[in-house]
C-alpha cells in the first residue's frame, strides 16, 4: 500500500513545479529577446515559492538570481557580476556545484553583451573543470557563447569548431533555437574571416529554420555582412527591421548598436554630418551602461565620420582615444590610431604620424578596414612628398579589391565592395592627371576599370524555391500591367519588393563559379590592338570635378583637359531628358509642334555637347573606341554631329575591348520577339532571313535564355524595362512575362554578340563606387562580349528598318560597329540611339542570303 504525502510537503513540491514552469517560460522569453515579459514571470515565481526552504526551492532561488541578471546587467554591470559571484559562492557552499558554470556562463554571456569580449572569454573558460555537469541545452548554450566570443577575439578556428559543435548537438537533441543561434553565429564567424558569401549562406541556413526566436540579432549582424559587402542601401533596409525589432523587445544595448551601424552606412555613403549627429548621443549611452568597448566604438566611429572633413578631430583628442582604443581592445586600438595618423597629416605632422597601426590595420580581414588604413598611407605618402610610394599603396588597393571580388560569384557583391575603394580611385586617377602623363593615366584609369569591372559566372542555379521567386515575381508583375486603371497596387509593389529582395539574397549566398582574367592589360598592348586594328582612342576620366581625356593621335598618347564635369553631366542628363521627352510625345497626333520644340532642344544640345568634347575626338573617319566615364556610358554618343555614322565602340574599359574581340565562323543566330510589340515577330523574321537560318517561333524567356547558350548571335525584339532603384531586374517583356537580367547570371553562355532592340535597354545606373548596372552592362559583365542596343525609346519602323540593316551589314563581313554606322548614317537621328557597347564581333566569313 502507497502512503500518501503530507500536505505541507505535498504543497510545497506543488509551489515548487508551478515557480519551475513559470521559470522555464521566463527563460523561453529571454531566448526570444522579451525581456520585461521573462522578469515578470520571474517575480512570479519569487512569490510563489515565499516561504519554501527545501533544496529544490534553493536551486530555482538560485536560478532564477542568475537569469534575474538580464534585467540589471545594462545598467550595473559591475554589481551584477558580483550579484552571479555570489550565487557561484552560495552554490558552491550548499553542494550545488552543478550551478556553479550556470553562474559562470551568464557572466560571460553578459559580457558579451556589453562588448567586453576579453572579460566575457576569460570567464567561459573557467568552466572547463565543470563542463561534464551541464545537460545538454547548457553545454549547446556554452559552446555557441564561447565560439561566439572567440570570433569577436579573432579566435576564428576555435570559434568555428565550438559552433559547429553546438549545430550538431542542437539540432541532435532537436534545440531549434540553439541550431539557429550556432548556424548564424557561424556565419558571423564567416564574415570576419572575409568570406562573405559563406556568411550569407550560412545566415540563410539559419534563417530556414523554424526557431521559436526574435530575429532582431540576426538582423543587425546580416546588416554588418552587407555593410562589408558594400551593399549600404540594403544594409540600411536590414538594419532598420533590427531596430524595430530590438526596440520592441526592450533591448536597448542592441538597440543602439544598431545605430552605431546605421552611422556607419553614412560614413561609406559621404553622409558624415548625418553620422557624427547620430553617433554623439550613442558615445554617452554606452558611457552611462559602462559599456566601455562600444562607448570607444562609437567615440573611434564619431573620429572616422570627421577625419577626412573639413573639421577633423583635434590632434590631441585623436592621440587620446587612439591610447583608450589600444587598452580596451587590439583592433579599435589600430583604427583609432590609424585615424590619429590622418589627424597629424591634416595639421601639418606628418612625419609625427605612427606607422605601426597603420599597417596593423592594412592586414585587417576586412576590405573596409584595409582600405582605411591605406588610404590614410597614401595621405602619409603625399603629405611627405613621396608621390611613388602613395602610387604603391594605390595599386595595392586595386589589388585587394580585385582579390575580394574574385571570391564572389554575385554581381550584387561584386558591385557593393567597389564602394570601398571608391574614395581611393579617385586619389589615384587624380594623382595621374596631376603628372601630366598621358600613358599613366591610362593605366590607372584601366586598372581601377578591370578592378571594380565585373566577371562573368558559370555556375547556374537550378535551385527550386529561387525559379519559383521568379516565377512569382512574372506573375506578380503581370498582375500590375494587366491591372485595370484606378485599381490600387499598393500592395501589388510591396510583394514585388519582397520578392526582389529575396532573390538578390539568394544570389548573394550562391557558389562561386570561375571568374575571367580581370588584370589590366598594359597601354603598350593596348597601343598595339589599335594599330593592329587601325582604331583610335578616346579613355575619358573625372579628376577633381574636372573631365580630362587620353587620347591615341597616330600611335601616341595625349593628355587633354576637357570642360568641368559638372556642366558636361548636365549636358548629358539634358540630353537624356529630351529624349525620354521625344518619346512620350512620338505618337501624339496634336504633338507635332511639340516634337519640333524637343528635337530642337536635343540637336542644340547635342552640338553644345559636341563642342565641349571635339577636342578629345581624334578627327577622321576611322574606327573609334570610347571609353568613357561611367556616368556618361549611356550618352547617345553616335547623336553627336561629329560622330555621326562613325565606326563607333563604348567601353567601360580598354581591356575589354582588347581582350573580347571575336571572329565567329559561320555563326549560329537566333533571334527572339517578344510580346505587345506590333513589329517583333517581322524584325525576327527579318533577321533570319538576313543570316539564311530557320525564323522558329522563339518568344518566350526560356527561348532567350536558351539561344544564349547555344547561339553565337542572339537578337531580341521586344519592350525593355530599364528599372533604375534595381538594375539587375531591368527586364525584356516576352510571351510568358518579363525576362529578368538577374536570370541570366549564372548561365553557360556562348553567345558572345547580343542584340538588344529594346527601348533604353543601353541604360545604366551607377551605384555609390561607381558602378554602373543595366541590361547591357550586365550582361557585358556575364560575359558577352558585343551589346547593340539603344539608350532611349525607338519606334516600331526604325528599329526594324535599321536592325535589318544592321545585320545585313554584319552578314556581309563588317563587324558589329562599322555594321551599326553604315545602318545608321543615312537614318533619321532617333536610329543612332542604337548604340554598340564593348569590344569588336564579326563573322569570319561572309554570309550568303538565301
Amino acid at each position: 500500500m502507497t502512503t500518501s504525502a503530507r500536505p505541507t510537503e505535498s504543497r510545497a513540491s506543488g509551489m515548487v513545479a508551478r515557480a519551475t514552469e513559470l521559470y522555464e517560460q521566463a527563460r523561453g522569453d529571454i531566448a526570444a529577446y522579451a525581456i520585461e515579459q521573462a522578469m515578470s514571470r520571474l517575480d512570479q515565481a519569487v512569490e510563489t515559492l515565499a516561504g519554501d526552504s527545501s533544496e529544490g526551492a534553493t536551486e530555482l532561488h538560485l536560478r532564477i538570481a542568475m537569469s534575474r541578471t538580464w534585467r540589471s546587467f545594462a545598467n550595473d554591470p559591475v554589481g551584477t557580476q558580483r550579484e552571479l559571484d555570489r550565487v557561484a559562492v552560495e552554490a558552491q557552499s550548499l553542494g550545488l556545484t552543478h550551478i556553479v558554470p550556470l553562474a559562470m556562463l551568464q557572466q560571460g554571456t553578459l559580457w558579451t553583451r556589453l562588448g567586453e569580449h576579453a572579460r566575457a572569454f576569460a570567464a567561459l573558460q573557467r568552466i572547463a573543470p565543470y563542463e561534464a555537469l551541464l545537460s545538454v541545452d547548457d553545454r549547446v548554450r556554452l559552446l555557441i557563447n564561447r565560439g561566439t566570443t572567440a570570433s569577436l577575439l579573432l579566435k576564428t578556428e576555435q570559434a568555428s569548431s565550438d559552433l559547429g559543435e553546438a549545430a550538431s548537438l542542437a539540432r541532435d537533441a532537436g534545440l531549434d533555437r540553439f541550431e539557429y543561434m550556432a548556424l548564424h553565429n557561424r556565419g558571423f564567424v564567416e564574415y570576419l574571416r572575409g568570406d562573405l558569401p559563406a556568411a550569407l549562406r550560412l545566415m540563410d541556413e539559419a534563417d530556414r529554420l523554424e526557431a521559436p526566436v526574435d530575429r532582431g540579432i540576426a538582423h543587425l549582424d546580416r546588416g554588418r555582412v552587407l555593410i562589408e559587402a558594400g551593399l549600404v542601401t540594403d544594409a540600411w533596409e536590414t538594419l532598420q527591421t533590427a531596430a524595430s525589432s530590438l526596440s520592441e523587445a526592450g533591448l536597448e544595448t542592441e538597440a543602439d548598436e544598431v545605430e552605431l551601424d546605421l552611422a556607419r552606412c553614412e560614413v561609406l555613403l559621404a553622409r558624415n554630418d548625418d553620422a557624427v549627429a547620430r553617433v554623439t548621443p550613442l558615445v554617452a549611452r554606452f558611457a552611462g551602461r559602462a559599456a566601455t568597448f562600444r562607448e570607444i566604438e562609437a567615440r573611434v566611429l564619431r573620429s572616422e565620420a570627421l577625419a577626412f572633413g573639413e573639421s577633423p578631430v583635434a590632434v590631441a583628442d585623436a592621440e587620446a582615444l587612439a591610447r583608450d582604443a589600444a587598452g580596451i581592445d587590439p583592433r579599435l586600438g589600430d583604427v583609432a590610431g590609424t585615424l590619429y595618423a590622418e589627424s597629424l597629416v591634416r595639421a601639418g605632422r606628418a612625419p609625427d604620424a605612427p606607422a605601426r597601426p597603420v599597417r596593423s590595420l592594412a592586414r585587417s580581414t576586412q576590405l573596409a578596414r584595409r582600405c582605411l588604413a591605406r588610404r590614410v598611407a597614401v595621405d602619409l605618402a603625399l603629405a611627405r612628398g613621396d608621390d611613388a610610394v602613395a602610387r604603391r599603396a594605390l595599386r595595392a588597393v586595386a589589388e585587394d579589391l580585385r582579390t575580394a571580388r574574385r571570391g564572389v560569384s554575385s554581381l550584387d557583391l561584386k558591385t557593393g565592395l567597389a564602394l570601398h575603394a571608391s574614395p581611393l580611385a579617385v586619389t589615384d586617377v587624380a594623382l595621374a592627371a596631376r603628372s601630366g602623363s598621358a600613358a599613366r593615366v591610362l593605366a590607372v584609369t584601366e586598372r581601377w576599370r578591370t578592378a571594380t569591372g565585373s566577371m562573368p559566372q558559370v555556375r547556374p542555379s537550378d535551385d527550386p524555391p529561387e525559379q519559383a521567386l521568379w516565377t512569382m515575381l512574372r506573375k506578380l508583375r503581370a498582375d500590375q500591367r494587366e491591372a485595370e486603371p484606378g485599381v490600387d497596387l499598393a500592395e501589388n509593389r510591396r510583394a514585388i519588393g519582397r520578392t526582389v529582395r529575396a532573390l538578390r539574397e539568394t544570389s548573394w549566398a550562391r557558389d562561386l563559379g570561375q571568374g575571367a582574367d580581370d588584370v589590366a592589360v598594359s597601354t603598350a598592348d593596348i597601343r598595339a590592338a589599335l594599330t593592329e586594328r587601325r582604331t583610335a582612342l578616346t579613355s575619358m576620366a573625372i579628376t577633381d570635378d574636372q573631365l580630362v581625356a587620353v587620347v591615341s593621335r597616330g600611335g601616341r598618347y595625349e593628355l587633354v583637359t576637357l570642360a568641368g564635369a559638372r556642366e558636361v553631366l548636365e549636358l548629358a542628363r539634358q540630353a537624356s531628358a529630351d529624349l525620354d521627352a521625344l518619346a512620350r510625345v512620338a505618337s501624339s497626333v496634336q504633338g507635332a509642334a511639340l516634337r519640333a520644340g524637343i528635337t530642337g532642344s536635343l540637336t542644340g544640345t547635342l552640338e553644345t555637347l559636341d563642342r565641349v568634347l571635339l577636342p578629345a575626338l581624334p578627327i577622321g573617319h576611322g574606327p573609334l573606341l570610347l571609353v568613357p566615364p561611367v556616368q556618361l556610358a549611356a550618352l547617345p554618343w553616335a547623336m553627336l554631329p561629329s560622330l555621326r555614322g562613325r565606326s563607333l565602340t563604348v567601353s567601360l574599359s580598354a581591356t575589354h575591348w582588347v581582350r573580347h574581340q571575336v571572329a565567329a565562323p559561320d555563326p549560329v543566330v537566333r533571334a527572339v520577339a517578344g510580346a505587345d510589340l506590333r513589329l517583333a515577330a517581322a524584325e525576327r523574321d527579318a533577321v533570319a532571313t538576313v543570316w539564311g537560318q530557320p525564323a522558329g517561333s522563339l518568344e518566350t524567356g526560356r527561348d532567350f535564355r536558351d539561344a544564349l547558350v547555344t547561339a553565337d548571335l542572339v537578337h531580341v525584339a521586344a519592350h525593355g524595362q530599364h528599372e533604375p532603384d534595381n538594375p539587375l531586374f531591368s527586364s525584356l517583356l516576352l510571351a510568358d512575362g518579363p525576362t529578368f537580367v538577374h536570370e541570366v547570371e549564372g548561365l553557360r553562355l556562348r553567345a558572345r554578340h547580343v542584340v538588344l532592340s529594346a527601348c533604353r535597354a543601353g541604360r545604366v545606373n551607377v551605384r555609390p563606387g561607381d558602378e554602373p548596372l543595366g541590361l547591357t552592362a550586365c550582361l557585358l559583365a556575364f560575359g558577352v562580349s558585343t551589346v547593340v542596343a539603344p539608350v532611349s525609346v525607338v519606334g516600331d519602323d526604325l528599329a526594324l528598318a535599321t536592325m535589318t540593316a544592321y545585320h545585313e551589314g554584319l552578314a556581309a563581313g563588317l563587324d558589329a560597329a562599322a555594321a551599326l554606322a553604315a545602318a545608321t548614317k543615312d537614318a533619321p537621328l532617333l536610329a543612332a540611339s542604337f548604340t554598340c557597347f564593348g569590344a569588336g564581333w564579326q563573322a569570319r566569313a561572309p554570309q550568303t542570303r538565301n
